[in-house]
């Protein structure tokens, strides 16, 4: 059993989850949705929670404990609470820029990137939990354009900060990067572009869509760079919603 599954029993019973009666665990099953109870493995890890508890918990009832397993079982398998955020990141010798805070160096930040310049849309995210979640894979689609840069299984720690942006320079002259999602749609100003980058990443297993509706990611739906001016592409941090 693994210590994180420990320590949310021992807050269940520090908490005063209601006391064991008949049928509570009964109940406690009905709400779990439907394919979870069935799923393989579930009765072999049922029996080792009930057994951790009636062990450590002597005045504990075997219904107590097989609600308060049934209970954790759901806590472990809910998506956890986490936050997305998107930024552009233009920092270059011709065009310096501010870069997006947090960022590489930043405390508590596991940077998957590369470069000491950067012309690329950034992703963030922010592990809310007590926990070690794993971002299990990670991908971002711009209309037919479809970016999936970055490792597997990327482990992050409690309260830890993800950032995911460009792992390649592509060319220095001009300056390209393999997450230049500002020019999704080619190397111009106009026309613009409505479409609406959507993220989609699996955490602890759990698959996840967000849309960048305000268009951080491709500046706008045009190369802002190539715009009258060439003004910076340089965009904060942004939170944005999730689609499901």
């Amino acid at each position: 059993m693994s210590q994180d599954m420990k320590t949310q029993i021992r807050r269940a019973f520090e908490q005063d989850i209601e006391p064991a009666r008949p049928g509570l665990a009964e109940e406690v099953f009905a709400a779990i949705p439907i394919g979870i109870a069935v799923a393989p493995g579930f009765l072999g890890w049922l029996h080792q929670v009930i057994a951790y508890v009636v062990k450590h918990w002597l005045t504990a009832s075997l219904i107590g404990a097989g609600a308060v397993a049934a209970g954790g079982y759901v806590l472990a398998t809910r998506t956890p609470d986490v936050a997305l955020y998107v930024a552009y990141a233009d920092h270059q010798p011709q065009r310096p820029g501010a870069l997006p805070n947090p960022w590489q160096g930043s405390p508590n930040v596991i940077f998957e990137g590369a470069g000491s310049n950067f012309d690329a849309g950034a992703i963030r995210l922010d592990n809310r939990t007590d926990g070690q979640i794993t971002v299990d894979q990670i991908a971002v689609d711009i209309g037919p354009r479809h970016y999936a840069l970055w490792g597997k299984a990327i482990k992050v720690p409690a309260h830890g900060i993800l950032i995911l942006t460009q792992t390649r320079i592509l060319q220095v002259n001009p300056f390209q990067t393999d997450f230049d999602t500002s020019e999704s749609k080619g190397q111009t100003c106009t026309p613009v572009s409505p479409d609406v980058p959507v993220i989609h990443l699996s955490v602890n297993g759990h698959r996840l869509s967000f849309e960048d509706t305000h268009l951080v990611l491709t500046t706008g739906g045009h190369d802002l760079g190539n715009c009258p001016g060439k003004p910076s592409e340089s965009h904060p941090w942004e939170a944005f919603g999730r689609t499901g």
